[in-house]
């Protein structure tokens, strides 16, 4: 999907304090606006949860690339989430929000790679928590279910409001 630019003017102050909140949030600046707008993520905040969860299994000092922590099926499955829920997880690493684990930098494939150094501990309160195995698809499938019918709704109010010619304003 083409996606369309928001260009949106700020001071220099506000664009480092939105800076810094997304750094906190291991977000990029457009993932962080695009949720205080209340855009849907596809699922990459509860697949990063997943990511988080499955990395603490690993023996200390070892060392990982994401893609490990998922079977084949389940990695190809994430298709259109997985970069954005990697990117997450590699800036929670990097500005200190996960702790227990560390950026080794890239393998022979030139994927990234990561090595647990402790226990893993999320320092981002915003992360959350799942119990049971089979709640992770669960979840996924609600999230993309209700990113479809939030999008689905906001295109029905945009054709109300500029095509529908009976509709008084």
């Amino acid at each position: 999907m083409k996606g369309k630019f928001l260009t949106v003017a700020v001071s220099e102050a506000e664009y480092i304090r939105i800076q810094t909140s997304a750094g906190k949030q291991g977000q990029s600046i457009s993932s962080y606006t695009r949720e205080k707008l209340g855009i849907e993520d596809g699922g990459a905040g509860v697949l990063l949860d997943e990511m988080i969860r499955r990395a603490s299994r690993y023996a200390l000092n070892t060392t990982f690339p994401l893609r490990s922590l998922f079977s084949d099926e389940e990695w190809e499955g994430y298709r259109n989430i997985k970069t954005h829920a990697g990117r997450r997880f590699y800036a929670l690493v990097k500005a200190g929000q996960l702790e227990g684990v560390a950026i080794k930098g890239f393998d022979s494939e030139r994927t990234m790679t990561y090595a647990r150094t402790g226990k893993v501990v999320s320092v981002s309160d915003d992360i959350p928590s799942i119990s049971a195995e089979g709640e992770f698809d669960e979840i996924i499938k609600q999230e993309i279910n209700g990113a479809r019918d939030s999008f689905l709704a906001a295109c029905a109010d945009l054709w109300e409001q500029f095509f529908n010619p009976h509709k008084a304003a």
